[in-house]
């Protein structure tokens, strides 16, 4: 395998929130956390989050290594997703984390009792920008309903998220979220 090698925008890489780490906790950075230096691309899927970093070179033109020409690739399309078993027309160098919605609880496959309210438990989270708001739905998209928000932690945490339901009757649903920045 190539050694690995990523490549940043030059905007990105100038962004305030851009870490090289070489500590953790006042103490050299450990090995199996990235000694001797670990770049932090905040917002940034972790195939930037480069351990081990011994140098940064500034290019004049898109660096097209094996990393970023040919691996960790995604549909060149917003959500970043194609139908399964699908091929994409066009790929991007994975980068910036798109916005997501987890349902966490009921677990798939679970068994509930009509008429007794649960709560619909999920966490969200973005690329950098606050989570707004959460819609779930118990139908498989027909109908949507406003989640109740936990406190925010800041532009890049995670933010966890409750929506009350009572199933009305004995049968399978469909449970969706979706979250918006």
């Amino acid at each position: 395998m190539p050694d690995l090698v990523k490549s940043l925008p030059v905007d990105k890489a100038l962004d305030d929130d851009i870490i090289v780490a070489y500590e953790m906790n006042g103490q050299p950075l450990p090995m199996l956390n990235g000694f001797p230096a670990r770049l932090i691309v905040l917002g940034w899927y972790a195939t930037y989050w480069v351990k081990s970093l011994r140098e940064i070179t500034v290019l004049a033109k898109p660096f097209e290594g094996f990393w970023v020409k040919t691996a960790y690739r995604i549909p060149d399309i917003p959500c970043g997703c194609v139908e399964p078993g699908a091929a994409p027309k066009k790929t991007i160098p994975i980068n910036r984390m798109t916005t997501r919605s987890l349902i966490i609880e009921p677990a798939s496959g679970s068994a509930l009792q009509s008429d007794i309210q649960v709560n619909i438990l999920g966490l969200a989270f973005s690329r950098g920008y606050s989570i707004k708001d959460v819609i779930v739905s118990v139908d498989g998209g027909k109908n949507w309903g406003e989640a109740r928000l936990g406190k925010d932690m800041g532009r890049y945490s995670w933010i966890q998220w409750s929506y009350p339901w009572k199933p009305e009757r004995r049968g399978k649903y469909i449970l969706m979220s979706v979250a918006a920045i």
